[in-house]
C-alpha cells in the first residue's frame, strides 16, 4: 500500500496494524484501530490499556464494508437513543445534571409500568443494570 501521510488522516479513520509491537496493549497484527487524535507522525488510539500513539509506518488504511458501516450506524444510533432517553428523563424530572442511578431507577419504574411482557421488562431492566 502507498505511504500514508498525516495530512490524509482524520479522526475516525480506521487502520489495520502491521506489527505485533503493540501486543502488550492487547493489539495484534491485523487488528483494526480507530483514530481518536493525531499529532506529527503519530496517530492516537484508545485501547483497554488507555490511549496509545502509533507511528503511521506500522499501519495500513482499511476499507470498510457495507456490513461494517451498517454496524457502526447501529452503534451510533444506540448511543443517540440512549442520550435521548437521558434528555427525556432530565426534562421530565427537571434535573439539570444527569445522575446515572436516578436515571436507571426512573427507567426501571417506567419499564415496570409499561404494557410490556415480563420477559421484555426483564430484558430492559437487565440492560439498564449492566450499563
Amino acid at each position: 500500500m502507498a505511504r500514508i501521510s498525516t495530512m490524509q488522516v482524520k479522526v475516525g479513520d480506521k487502520f489495520k496494524l502491521k506489527t505485533n509491537s503493540y501486543i502488550s496493549y492487547g493489539l495484534e497484527i491485523g487488528d483494526v484501530v480507530t483514530v481518536v487524535q493525531k499529532s506529527g507522525n503519530y496517530i492516537y488510539f484508545d485501547t483497554s490499556a488507555g490511549r496509545i500513539q502509533i507511528p503511521l509506518n506500522v499501519l495500513d488504511k482499511t476499507e470498510e464494508t457495507i456490513e461494517e458501516i451498517e454496524k457502526e450506524i447501529e452503534i451510533q444510533q444506540s448511543k443517540i437513543d440512549e442520550n435521548k432517553s437521558k434528555l427525556d428523563w432530565m426534562q421530565t424530572t427537571g434535573n439539570k445534571v444527569y445522575d446515572e442511578i436516578e436515571f436507571k431507577v426512573w427507567n426501571t419504574l417506567k419499564t415496570l409500568n409499561s404494557g410490556s411482557t415480563d420477559e421484555q421488562k426483564a430484558k430492559v431492566i437487565a440492560k439498564l443494570i449492566k450499563k
